[in-house]
């Protein structure tokens, strides 16, 4: 910052003026004392080293006309003036998307799900690029309902983005970020995790959403089962649902059916979070419950949890209808 004092002559631009220097500090504030009475110039100092680069400016105390600078005068009556303000944009920005690596490779394929809610610290390095140099700036924010983040109005130079890790559903690990993913508080613009929390069923598990098939296969720790037994040959098809620790966060996980007698079909799901989950069966028409793992009165549901201490769980329904002879 430029202050410069007009002189004996009060006008500035001549040859008494005088000028005060300084810098503002990690808040970016300035504080010039003990001045003398009189006209004043504010300038900022834009071809330093630590003005940021890639801005504009939005504000100063007169008007933005006169780019970075202020006039301002002080007198008795008003001796002291703290004022003096500028603010800046920036014309960057800085994102894109957190999601459920279902399959653990790395790539964001077609159907794989975003997470919500997972804080994003994005921090400007400064002019000097260099972190923590004394200029850093942190903007925080969080990824939306399909995982998305972004923070704009950014000045030109170097970042970090980490991912507040302790906002993410329990039991995943990474498998992508752009740099790589050898820091382990991640620096992405990209990240991408996958679950290390499994469930372990032969079926499509769909969180709030209608059971479809995925030709993949997360990778995981934890895992869940479910096997119904009936006696017509039709197959009765499962969902998982999430009920803690996903709030807002649809699942898909991997199906894939094992053919058995027909009068038994089982089903696994591989690679969810650990945490508390329902298990649902759809059967054919005319058929009516016999069978499940936590009693009957919950019409063609179970309830299941996955913890560290158990990963992998199997849950049992049964069915019953009219036997079909020709």
């Amino acid at each position: 910052m430029k202050v410069t004092w007009s002189g004996n002559d009060g006008v500035l631009g001549t040859a008494d003026d005088v000028v005060f220097n300084t810098v503002t500090d990690a808040s970016g504030k300035y504080l010039v004392q003990n001045l003398p009475y009189g006209p004043y110039s504010v300038v900022v100092d834009t071809t330093s080293p630590k003005f940021p680069a890639g801005v504009t400016q939005t504000y100063d105390a007169d008007g933005t006309a006169t780019a970075s600078t202020s006039i301002v005068s002080l007198t008795g009556v008003a001796p002291n003036n703290l004022n003096q303000d500028f603010s800046y944009t920036g014309t960057a920005s800085l994102g894109d998307r957190i999601w459920l690596d279902q399959n653990g490779d790395g790539v964001q394929d077609p159907g794989e799900l975003g997470i919500p809610n997972v804080g994003v610290s994005v921090t400007y390095l400064g002019a000097d690029g260099v972190a923590g140099g004394g200029d850093d700036i942190v903007f925080t924010t969080v990824t939306d309902s399909a995982g998305n983040y972004l923070v704009n109005r950014l000045p030109a130079g170097n970042y970090t983005v980490s991912v507040n890790t302790a906002t993410l559903p329990v039991g995943l690990s990474e498998t992508y970020d752009l740099d790589g993913i050898t820091v382990r508080t991640p620096r992405l613009r990209h990240s991408r995790l996958v679950r290390t929390g499994v469930t372990s069923t032969s079926a499509t598990w769909v969180p709030a959403r209608s059971v479809t098939r995925s030709g993949s296969t997360p990778s995981g720790t934890a895992t869940a089962s479910s096997t119904r037994a009936a006696t017509s040959r039709s197959r009765a098809w499962p969902s998982l649902s999430p009920t803690s620790g996903l709030t807002g966060w649809p699942v898909a996980a991997t199906t894939s059916s094992t053919p058995r007698p027909p009068t038994r079909t089982e089903s696994t799901c591989h690679d969810v979070p650990l945490g508390a989950y329902t298990v649902t069966v759809v059967p054919p028409a005319n058929l009516t419950p016999t069978f499940d793992a936590n009693g009957i009165g919950t019409t063609d549901t179970s309830a299941v949890t996955l913890t560290w201490r158990t990963p992998s769980t199997s849950t049992r329904t049964s069915v019953q209808g009219r036997r079909l002879d020709r």
